[in-house]
């Protein structure tokens, strides 16, 4: 089951259950993200100066002069200025609260799916109250 977080005419942004990743649909891209890759690179689209690279830019035979290479891959996102403020504006929608993993039925489902050791979901000993979670960590 998917949840809509927040949306605009240029992309929205989804949680997806229970997994727990982000989709974010922009423009013709998707990505699918853990939490704590999606709050990175959110920090890091707020953070980018669009003007400052589009004049660093100017001389580059790319039509969009903002680039975002993708680690691992030879991908990269094309933006223009515009394209960037749109991206910033879908980011910036997002509610904190949307991004909080809360609830008992999510750490349960990760200790049952031998998920417990991924290092971007810290588990609280709050969480873990219930015998059931108990039994999984023997």
């Amino acid at each position: 089951m998917n949840t809509r977080i927040y949306s605009t005419d240029k992309g929205q942004v989804v949680r997806s259950v229970p997994d727990n990743d982000i989709i974010i649909e922009f423009g013709n891209l998707s990505w699918k993200l853990s939490l704590l890759q999606f709050s990175m690179l959110k920090k890091f689209v707020l953070s980018i100066d669009g003007e400052y690279y589009e004049n660093l830019n100017e001389n580059s035979f790319y039509r969009r002069k903002i680039r975002i290479p993708i680690k691992g891959t030879n991908l990269s996102i094309l933006l223009s200025l515009e394209d960037l403020e749109d991206l910033k504006k879908l980011f910036s929608g997002i509610p904190d609260n949307a991004l909080k993993e809360d609830d008992i039925f999510t750490a349960l489902y990760d200790i049952t799916e031998n998920r417990y050791d991924i290092q971007d979901k810290q588990l609280t000993s709050a969480k873990l109250v219930h015998p059931f979670v108990k039994y999984f960590l023997n």
